[in-house]
């Protein structure tokens, strides 16, 4: 009876419970939407984040007074330090959790970097805000003559760079891990920042002239460097008379501040990097386009990372990234895990090396080469 009945039943299909993937766009905008819900629901921690900026930075200026140019230094240094700190753990917080909710969207094949991109637009608000807070309460209370709005420029470029760890941070580790790497990170940030030892010209020195690559991915050490050169602008004479040698042993030489420009330094090769740059003298930032082409790269860097996160969850592939249980897969696992980490540590130096390249002379370039033009 009831078998029969069963077997007479129409099959079933399938394709009623299909339902297409959205576009890329369409998908950016629905995950916009998701994140934008969550940053309401998370307020009080945003508000929160922007009164530590203001009691930090209220603190930091009450301490070290901007008296003199030494102190200028400190100040400025300790307070872009303490704003890496503080939006870097923020920055933990826009994937985080939310990374098991999109690994579970990733099985019917929604993009990955639809999500990535989304969040991240999302994230603006908070970054925007945190600029504001920072420049109306370290511009007020500083002392500085620089206008506010060049210091809401330079700290909406650096926390867009810091977000960009954090990142690949929350992506790659556990919240606990992440959190602890982004605070050591910030405190190996501001140690190259070349404010103290080692200085500027001393590191680009190192390890064979490629020194330069660590502070090149310090965002301290462009924030603090885009502050001095605002600052350094409306010095009086008798200031650059007596301040000069101070920053010349730096690597900022005054005599470079106005023009900006590289074109005096010397090359051989027909490429002019930041290791030529730094080894003359040459430190100032005058534009946010370094802060900004940082994050861009550490974005980059965490999509690569959310992609792998995602296949080596959902995908055939999870037993390469040591996922499987047996313990001679586990091991296969972990050793192709240490080849992917190897590979990306590659790529990031990569970005670093053509990030370093400010100027080239393309004819001078190919007579270094030996290419006849």
């Amino acid at each position: 009876g009831s078998v029969d009945a069963c077997a007479r039943l129409p099959p079933v299909r399938h394709d009623r419970f299909d339902r297409p993937i959205p576009p890329f766009f369409k998908s950016v905008l629905i995950f916009m939407d998701r994140s934008m819900l969550l940053t309401m629901r998370a307020y009080s921690a945003i508000i929160v984040n922007q009164i530590l900026c203001f009691v930090v930075m209220i603190v930091l200026t009450t301490i070290i007074p901007n008296t003199n140019i030494d102190k200028f230094f400190m100040q400025s240094n300790f307070s872009t330090l303490f704003l890496m700190l503080l939006q870097g753990v923020a920055a933990q917080r826009i994937f985080g959790a939310d990374l098991q909710v999109t690994l579970r969207e990733a099985h019917v094949g929604v993009s990955s970097i639809a999500y990535l991109v989304a969040k991240d637009l999302a994230a603006m608000f908070e970054v925007t805000l945190s600029a504001a807070v920072f420049a109306a309460s370290w511009g007020t209370l500083s002392g500085v003559q620089q206008p506010v709005t060049k210091i809401f420029a330079g700290a909406w470029a650096f926390i867009y760079s810091v977000y960009g760890i954090g990142y690949v941070f929350s992506i790659c580790m556990s919240q606990g891990a992440a959190q602890m790497s982004m605070v050591v990170t910030a405190f190996i940030s501001f140690c190259v920042s070349g404010v103290f030892q080692p200085l500027l010209p001393e590191m680009a020195a190192l390890f064979g002239g490629r020194g330069w690559m660590v502070p090149a991915m310090s965002p301290v050490r462009w924030f603090w460097g885009y502050l001095l050169t605002s600052e350094m602008r409306y010095l009086t004479p008798l200031s650059r008379q007596y301040g000069g040698g101070t920053l010349r042993w730096r690597g900022y030489d005054l005599q470079f501040l106005d023009s900006c420009s590289v074109d005096d330094v010397p090359f051989v090769s027909g490429v002019v990097t930041l290791r030529d740059a730094w080894m003359h003298n040459h430190g100032w930032v005058c534009s946010t386009v370094d802060m900004l082409l940082l994050g861009v790269m550490f974005r980059f860097l965490a999509g690569i990372c959310l992609v792998f996160y995602i296949h080596a969850h959902t995908s055939k592939m999870a037993q390469f990234f040591g996922q499987s249980d047996k313990g001679f897969k586990k091991l296969l696992g972990k050793l192709f895990t240490l080849v992917v980490a190897s590979f990306m540590m590659i790529l990031l130096f990569c970005e670093v090396w053509i990030f370093g390249v400010m100027k080239i002379d393309v004819k001078a370039w190919l007579d270094y080469l030996g290419v006849k033009t």
